[in-house]
C-alpha cells in the first residue's frame, strides 16, 4: 500500500473511532439527564427512596455538583445522616464545575445538620422501678436549626425543584425517631422514644386478651389514623396541614386483624399524633401478631 493511502486509511479509522465515541458520549449524557429529571420528579412527589436511585444512576454516568447536592437532601429526608454528610461534602468539594455559589451556604448547613445528628446521644432512661426500656435508636435534633421560610437551609419549602433552580422541602428538626417494641400493659413516651411510667406516657398499650388490645392515649396526647399511606411522605409539613381538631384521645382497638379500618389498628397503618408535650409526630404499626406492639416512629421538635 502506498504511503498516501496508508495515511488516509489511518485517518479514516481514527475518524470512525472518534464518531463512535461521540455517539456513546451523547447517549450517556442523554441517559444521565433523563435519570436526573426522573430523580427530581420523584423527589418533588416525596418518593425520596426512589429519587435516590435515579440520582445515583445519573451521577455515575455524569457526576455533577448539583446532583450531589440533591442527593444530600434526599438522604436527609430519609434520615440517613451519614450519607447526607458524605454527599454534602462531595457537593462542596466538586470542582468541575463547582457547586453554584448560592447553594454553598445551604450545603454547609445541611452538612452541619447531619454532623450534629450523628453525634452520640445519651439515652433517657425511665426510673419507675425498672420499667424503662430505651429504644435502640434515638436521634435528637440540634436546637440551632429550625428551618423557616425566611432563614431556611433548604431554601423555599413552597416551591419544587427544577434542574436549574433548586428549591427543596425543609427537613424539620427531629426530637427523636427509631423503632421500639412496647410490651403488653406498658406505656410509651413518644417525646423520648421509650417505655415510661404513666405520668410521662403518650399512650398505654392496654392489654385485655390475646386478641383484644387498645392503644390508649395518655396525659392529653392525641392521635389520628391516616391509613396505609407512605410513611416517608408524611413529613412535618404534611402534619402541619392537619387541623388539630381531627386528632382524638379515644382509644383505638388493635385486634388480630390484617384488615384496615379507619377506627382500629392494623399492621402497616400510619398514625399521626400530638404528644402530651405538644410535638407533632407519626408512627407506623409494624405488627399485631404478638402481645407486644412494635412501632416505627418520628417525633419532630416544635
Amino acid at each position: 500500500m502506498k504511503p498516501f493511502l496508508k495515511i488516509c486509511f489511518v485517518i479514516a479509522i481514527l475518524t470512525l473511532l472518534d464518531l463512535n465515541g461521540s455517539a456513546q458520549d451523547s447517549a450517556t449524557l442523554k441517559a444521565a439527564e433523563s435519570n436526573f429529571a426522573k430523580g427530581l420528579e420523584l423527589y418533588n412527589n416525596k418518593d425520596y427512596g426512589s429519587s435516590i436511585i435515579y440520582l445515583l444512576n445519573s451521577n455515575r454516568m455524569l457526576p455533577k455538583a448539583v446532583t450531589y447536592y440533591l442527593l444530600c437532601n434526599a438522604y436527609c429526608q430519609t434520615f440517613d445522616f451519614q450519607k447526607t454528610k458524605d454527599y454534602a461534602e462531595a457537593a462542596l468539594n466538586f470542582t468541575n464545575p463547582p457547586l453554584a455559589a448560592k447553594f454553598v451556604p445551604d450545603a454547609k448547613k445541611i452538612r452541619d445538620f447531619a454532623i450534629n445528628q450523628l453525634k452520640p446521644k445519651e439515652p433517657e432512661q425511665s426510673t419507675d422501678g425498672g420499667v424503662g426500656v430505651t429504644a435502640q435508636a434515638i436521634i435528637r435534633a440540634p436546637k440551632g436549626i429550625t428551618p423557616t421560610v425566611d432563614e431556611n437551609p433548604y431554601v423555599n419549602p413552597n416551591q419544587k425543584m427544577t434542574a436549574t433552580t433548586v428549591y427543596l422541602v425543609p427537613v424539620h428538626s427531629l426530637r427523636a425517631n427509631g423503632q421500639i417494641t412496647i410490651r403488653q400493659t406498658y406505656n410509651c413516651d413518644l417525646d423520648n422514644g421509650n417505655e415510661s411510667n404513666r405520668a410521662l406516657a403518650d399512650f398505654w398499650w392496654e392489654y385485655q386478651t390475646q386478641t383484644i388490645r387498645y392503644l390508649t392515649p395518655q396525659n392529653g396526647a392525641r392521635f389520628l389514623i391516616l391509613g396505609t399511606t407512605d410513611f416517608e411522605a408524611v413529613d412535618y409539613a404534611y402534619l402541619k396541614t392537619i387541623p388539630t381538631d381531627q386528632y382524638s384521645d379515644n382509644k383505638m382497638p388493635g385486634f388480630n386483624s390484617h384488615v384496615y379500618s379507619a377506627f382500629q389498628l392494623s399492621p402497616g397503618i400510619i398514625i399521626a399524633y400530638i404528644t402530651n408535650e405538644g410535638r407533632l409526630g407519626k408512627l407506623k404499626i409494624i405488627d399485631l401478631d404478638s402481645n407486644n406492639l412494635p412501632i416505627k416512629w418520628v417525633t419532630y421538635e416544635n
